[in-house]
């Protein structure tokens, strides 16, 4: 009864956490140390690669989890408790940390600072281990079975929230990075074609080293081979020639991640490359490949063929290091700004859907159809575009329409959803939807431009209107056009308490409202949007 004590106080104590991981790790390994009467507690992230990343720990003033090295693999340095509770999914327990060959590489300072016992938990979510939460105590034989299931079943309420809060910050990051992404494209993609820089470096290569070719191979990491993208100076096509990983030129330098020099081509086991004929053609006499390195990856080989005896020197290989840094750079921008192209229609098309979502499950709550919205999206959309509005603007306004009653979620269902005619004193608060649209959507960064339907689609051109009374112009373009697409729509539907108009009378309604509560010219993008449709009919 007392775990499941704990275990509800710790539930409710995550639940107030904020989603920092960070945070929330430090908090996590500080409740772990007070409530179960600990000496140290540190937590440990498994990585993809296989390394254990230590995350946070307590008390702060001992800093050894940031000084060692931790993995989960198959290697040496995975045989730890750590790494075991990770590989294995199960708890790690030291009883006796003294006699235990496995407990390293800390023993002898943990013996120092009073540490008798230790486990390492693992951090179990959705059948997947994220890490071990590693804890030391002053006892031995402190980790009881009682206390193991206590602190496991902690462990795995800690796992679920510190999962959420891990995606929530990885998701943060991905959507700043595709928004810093997308404005460095929108910044370069005038000027940055990789054809055109690797000209400039195969130039700068010739110019200053006098050298007889030059070549650029990119590694494909589906097939692991090099296939050449570039060439300057070869008398015989290779461009788009492959390069298999047993070569012992191009391929050499990727696998062993540093600039390879071979001075003498002609002394090359003819075995060891597949291109030992055609450097024989070629008349090249010596080698230089520098591997282009990007962010800890390696991206391809710049090559430098010689076909006259050269000295070298460590000025030259420094001009070809640097050159190969440039090229580096410049190939993972350009993969990156293609990346970053399907990203952002990835993430576009997402909020879409999102957006589309929400419309929908407003109208379901109001007992609307989806086609409501779909319908008055649509004209308004279509308006804009005969307005001439280009770019992402069409985009703003389809999503401002699909949002234009989001703010009704701040109304009580009584008033919502009463189905007889509201109090002036309802009314007022009915007239507040536009005002909690507005400050849920401004202060969603890619909303902010989508704002105007949804806050000022019940102004009226003569000034009538709410919630601010704006009047003509004041109001923004796509609340003018979203205006008269919703009373059309209104109009021409069917409710519980009235018949739907026939669009003669609905289009009479509208032009007699131009001036007063349309915008004539709106008006006049609206009439030619019906006489699209019925010229399509």
């Amino acid at each position: 009864m007392e775990s499941l004590v704990i275990l509800g106080k710790t539930a409710r104590w995550l639940a107030k956490l904020p989603d920092d991981f960070e945070a929330m790790a430090q908090a996590v390994v500080k409740k772990s140390v007070e409530r179960f009467g600990l000496l140290f507690a540190w937590l440990g992230w498994a990585e993809i690669d296989g390394s254990v990343s230590a995350v946070a720990w307590y008390p702060e003033s001992i800093t050894y989890p940031a000084e060692i090295t931790v993995r989960w693999d198959d290697s040496s340095l995975a045989q730890g408790p750590t790494g075991r509770a990770i590989k294995t999914g199960e708890p790690q327990i030291s009883a006796k940390i003294e006699i235990d060959p496995s407990f390293s590489p800390w023993k002898e300072k943990a013996l120092q600072a009073g540490v008798k016992s230790s486990a390492a938990f693992p951090l179990l979510s959705r059948g997947r281990v994220l890490g071990a939460l590693n804890l030391y105590s002053s006892k031995e034989n402190f980790f009881t079975e009682e206390k193991v299931s206590l602190i496991q079943d902690f462990a795995h309420i800690v796992a679920t929230a510190l999962e959420k809060a891990r995606l929530f910050k990885e998701l943060d990051q991905r959507i700043k990075r595709l928004s810093v992404l997308h404005s460095i494209d929108l910044a370069i993609a005038g000027s940055l074609d990789f054809r055109i820089v690797s000209r400039v470096i195969f130039d700068e290569v010739v110019a200053h080293a006098e050298a007889g070719a030059a070549s650029l191979a990119v590694l494909e990491p589906h097939t692991r081979e090099l296939k050449v993208v570039g060439t300057w100076g070869f008398s015989t096509k290779v461009k788009d020639a492959r390069i298999p990983l047993e070569d012992q030129t191009a391929s050499r330098v990727i696998r062993e991640r540093k600039t390879i020099h071979i001075p003498d081509l002609a002394k090359l086991d003819e075995k060891a490359t597949s291109r030992y004929q055609l450097f024989k053609k070629e008349g090249f006499t010596s080698y230089w490949g520098v591997p282009l390195v990007s962010k800890g990856s390696v991206l391809g080989v710049l090559e430098v063929f010689f076909r006259n005896p050269r000295d070298s020197n460590r000025d030259w290989l420094d001009f070809l290091e640097t050159l190969a840094n440039q090229t580096a750079i410049a190939l993972e921008n350009a993969r990156l700004i293609e990346e970053v192209r399907t990203q952002h229609d990835q993430l576009l098309k997402a909020y879409d859907e999102t957006i589309e979502g929400w419309a929908m499950a407003l109208s379901l709550k109001e007992d609307e159809t989806a086609k409501h919205s779909h319908r008055v999206t649509w004209l308004t959309v279509r308006m804009a575009e005969l307005y001439g509005l280009q770019g992402k603007e069409p985009l703003f306004v389809r999503w401002g329409a699909f949002l234009h009653d989001i703010g009704k979620i701040g109304i009580p269902d009584a008033i919502l959803l009463k189905p007889g005619p509201l109090t002036p004193s309802e009314w007022k608060i009915m007239k507040k939807h536009p005002v909690y649209a507005f400050e849920m959507l401004s202060k969603i960064d890619y909303l902010q431009k989508a704002v105007d339907i949804p806050y000022c689609h019940h102004e009226r051109f003569d000034g009538s209107g709410y919630p601010r009374g704006l009047r003509g112009k004041e109001i923004p373009l796509p609340a003018r056009f979203f205006a008269v697409a919703d009373v059309w729509d209104a109009l021409t539907s069917e409710r519980p308490y009235r018949k739907a108009w026939s669009q003669e009378d609905a289009l009479a309604h509208i032009r007699a409202q131009s001036g007063k509560h349309f915008d004539p010219q709106a008006v006049e993008l609206f009439f030619e949007v019906i006489a699209e449709e019925e010229t399509l009919e």
